[in-house]
């Protein structure tokens, strides 16, 4: 996180510069000027002060920018934003030197306090600082680096009480959250208070009193105004107190109009059911006439509302009827579709295995090693007729190897 701060110093000009440039803080490549070299700024400012003969009162402002160890920022980063945010003082000089000697890099800023251009001196207000502060977070926002939450009236936690609240050791913060546990456990302001002595505060909180008063464990005192937010302030707690009041009651409310209702909605009941009360023989006569007809509405209902159960009833059935031989006629085709496709299957190897067998035989009738064999061993064939030869050669089909010496007359 990006914090500013403007330091208030009894150094002069020449010992402030020799503290922010020295070399086991910071390196020659990390010391800049802004409208002046970084090796002759003392003797530059000093010259713009003996040349408006302004050498009395304040010579310079200091302003430190430190960031976060988690921000994970280069060294070249931080340098370049304490030049950009020292352009903000236009006509004046300013020296920036950045720090690494501590874990967290932070910028120095040295701002003569009179201007080269015209000779005036610098003024800072609250609202100028204020306008610097939100340059500064605008500037870390580009380089990825987090910033300071601003309160509501103070806008800014100081420097001090960041870094004991980063070191887990801020008395405040646990005030924070004592007051935050409190609040959610508490529907009115006694209850608050209750809470909170439990936890071992004090809670100095009258009507005739502006703010509200906590002493701590440690015996420290703080006002609702240094808690920073608003929603600790003496009044918004009260509204919320009053709001929480108003939700109750309109509940109770809603409960109670509820129940008048019941009440009212049964009284009405027992008033209509006055008139179905025979009194005497007129009223006995509208009675049963009136029966009659709620007995015919209702016989007229039944017998509709069965009606329509059988229906309905009906069309599931047929629904479920017709959804069943759908799928009987379905597997029935795919049955059939199947036995005709493994008869084709047979027959076709079959048809196959009859064809490789005649192929086979025709192959070896025609063999051409048969004219290769030498004349003397084939000699007691040629008085054999092509009938006899190929009876022969489909007795011998199936042999694996075709042997024509077995069959050879010796000579």
């Amino acid at each position: 996180m990006a914090i500013i701060e403007a330091i208030s110093s009894k150094a002069n000009l020449k010992k402030i510069i020799k503290y922010v440039t020295q070399d086991k803080k910071t390196n020659i490549n990390l010391v800049t000027g802004k409208d002046c070299l970084a090796e002759s700024c003392l003797e530059e400012m000093l010259y713009t002060k003996n040349l408006y003969h302004k050498n009395s009162g304040r010579q310079y402002i200091h302003i430190i920018q430190s960031f976060a160890p988690t921000d994970n920022l280069s060294v070249e980063q931080v340098h370049n934003t304490g030049i950009k945010l020292a352009e903000k003082f236009n006509e004046f000089q300013v020296l920036v030197a950045t720090h690494i000697d501590k874990e967290h890099l932070h910028n120095h800023l040295i701002i003569n306090s009179v201007s080269f251009e015209n000779g005036y001196k610098i003024q800072i207000s609250k609202k100028d600082l204020q306008e610097l502060k939100d340059y500064s977070d605008k500037l870390c926002l580009e380089i990825g680096a987090s910033v300071i939450p601003k309160k509501e009236k103070t806008q800014y936690i100081k420097r001090n009480e960041y870094r004991v609240a980063e070191k887990g050791k801020s008395w405040k913060f646990k005030l924070i959250n004592a007051i935050d546990l409190s609040l959610s456990e508490s529907v009115c302001k006694e209850d608050f208070i209750k809470s909170m002595n439990k936890l071992g505060y004090q809670v100095n909180w009258t009507d005739t009193r502006k703010y509200i008063t906590y002493t701590t464990l440690e015996g420290y005192k703080c006002r609702d105004s240094k808690l920073y937010d608003k929603k600790y302030s003496k009044g918004e707690m009260e509204n919320e107190f009053r709001r929480i009041k108003e939700e109750q009651s309109d509940s109770k409310r809603k409960s109670s109009s509820s129940i008048n209702s019941k009440d009212g909605l049964l009284s009405s009941r027992s008033i209509c059911a006055k008139g179905f009360i025979p009194k005497g023989t007129s009223n006995s006569r509208r009675y049963n006439r009136n029966e009659k007809e709620m007995a015919r509405f209702t016989g007229k209902f039944i017998k509709g509302q069965y009606e329509n159960e059988r229906r309905y009833e009906e069309t599931i059935s047929t629904r479920n009827g017709k959804s069943i031989l759908q799928n009987e006629t379905r597997i029935e085709g795919n049955r059939r579709r199947t036995e005709r496709e493994d008869f084709k299957n047979k027959m076709e190897n079959g048809i196959s295995n009859i064809l490789g067998g005649i192929a086979t035989i025709s192959n070896m009738v025609s063999n051409p090693q048969i004219n290769t064999r030498p004349k003397r061993k084939i000699r007691s064939y040629r008085n054999l007729s092509k009938r006899a030869m190929r009876e022969y050669a489909i007795r011998q089909a199936n042999a694996s190897i075709f042997k024509w010496e077995e069959d050879e007359e010796e000579i």
